[in-house]
């Protein structure tokens, strides 16, 4: 996978996601996703990439009409500790690539170059159009029977080493991707499987409103495990 890779295919998919993803009220426009550096995408020890819900702009569902990777994550990263999302994978990212566990990682206040974790991952949404601070589980689930095609598309593009997300749709990724029933391991919140060299983790959302230490050091031990067990015959 080269530079020119992943920009070809960010202009694709960034025209695809204009076309497919219409607000039939006609008051909001998609907005964009995928990687959000891809110079620092490539250079990562092991590709990222976040399976989330929808995106937020306004109150009533309305905006759009710009990226998420590019004109947020991108642009104004240095700008999200206070995020309740992009806080806590920052933590997570700075742990798998660190080695720290919760209690040996700086606080992002008293370190904010750790916030350049976030130009090292990948993020996309099912549902691009502008939905609510809560989404509903049902939404979400047409999104994906919808437009999980672009999803599918969007992950195979990107190639990533660890795939994360949360119910209702994380679960039907990996499936899709060849990963059974009985693949699945459990630590604590946090549900794994790895299939063809790649890891699934389905995970609490990161704004959730639980201890942040639990849901960074859970993930952290299934990554730990899954980077361990041995290769696939």
């Amino acid at each position: 996978m080269t530079l020119q890779y992943l920009h070809d295919h960010e202009n694709t998919f960034g025209l695809e996601i204009n076309r497919e993803y219409v607000d039939p009220s006609g008051k909001s426009k998609p907005i964009r996703d995928g990687i959000v550096c891809p110079e620092e995408y490539l250079a990562a020890k092991s590709r990222i990439l976040w399976v989330l819900k929808e995106p937020w702009d306004e109150e009533d569902r309305s905006g759009g009409g710009w990226s998420l990777t590019k004109d947020i994550l991108f642009a104004k990263h240095a700008g999200q500790r206070a995020n309740r999302t992009f806080a806590p994978i920052t933590y997570l990212t700075h742990g798998i690539y660190s080695g720290e566990k919760w209690d040996d990682m700086p606080d992002i206040p008293d370190k904010p170059e750790m916030l350049r974790e976030l130009l090292k991952i990948g993020f996309i949404n099912v549902r691009k159009l502008p939905g609510l601070k809560q989404s509903s589980y049902s939404e979400i689930w047409s999104a994906y029977v919808k437009w999980g095609d672009i999803v599918h598309r969007q992950i195979e593009a990107y190639q990533p080493d660890l795939v994360f997300g949360c119910k209702p749709h994380l679960p039907s990724i990996a499936k899709h991707f060849g990963v059974a029933e009985e693949d699945w391991k459990n630590n604590g919140h946090v549900r794994y499987a790895t299939k063809g060299g790649r890891s699934y983790f389905s995970v609490w959302h990161p704004a959730h409103r639980r201890k942040r230490q639990r849901w960074v050091d859970e993930i952290l031990e299934a990554v730990k495990v899954a980077r361990e067990a041995p290769a696939e015959p």
